[in-house]
């Protein structure tokens, strides 16, 4: 399983129908005011993509925080 931020467009944020879709489908790890991170498989997740409207899912991208250390030469 993968991690998925789901987006919604809404200003108001999920509808409790939209919430207990997602809920039915995988862990909501995290959530806030427009966004969702969910854990899913791909299949789920286009699924997903597939069945709500007016939302966005992408797979979480982390980034690696970049050295500060000086290198010699």
């Amino acid at each position: 399983m993968a991690r998925y931020v789901l987006h919604t467009a809404n200003p108001d944020g999920p509808t409790p129908d939209e919430l207990a879709l997602i809920r039915e489908r995988g862990p909501i790890l995290n959530q806030s005011r427009r966004a969702l991170l969910v854990e899913l498989t791909r299949e789920q997740a286009t699924e997903l993509g597939a069945s709500l409207q007016g939302w966005t899912v992408q797979p979480e991208i982390r980034y690696p925080i970049p050295t500060t250390r000086r290198k010699l030469k």
